[in-house]
């Protein structure tokens, strides 16, 4: 089986942390002109049938009320940085563990 891919966002109007950090880095940085963060998690999902993944995007990865999925990195303008993050081998990652505990 093949790595299966999700890309997560909150909706606008729901993202809080996206807001929050934004708030938190113009303070910090000082700066004045950035206008928002966003924050997209990615999910690779392997060694599960697509029935499954498809499934589990919209009962797992994501809320489908608050949440928009892409199958694909959204694009971005001209004027947005992407900044990747993730956590080191061996160290440990909840989002995930929850995730392979549901699925």
């Amino acid at each position: 089986m093949s790595v299966s891919r999700v890309y997560v966002e909150k909706k606008p109007e729901y993202a809080t942390v996206s807001a929050t950090l934004t708030a938190d880095v113009k303070t910090a940085l000082r700066l004045k002109q950035l206008n928002s963060i966003r924050i997209i998690n990615r999910y690779d999902a392997q060694n599960i049938s697509e029935e499954d993944f498809e499934y589990s995007v919209k009962n797992v990865f994501s809320e489908p009320a608050v949440d928009t999925t892409y199958d694909h990195m959204p694009p971005t303008d001209e004027d947005e940085t992407v900044v990747a993050a993730e956590y080191l081998p061996g160290q440990f990652d909840q989002r995930a563990d929850s995730c392979a505990q549901c699925i």
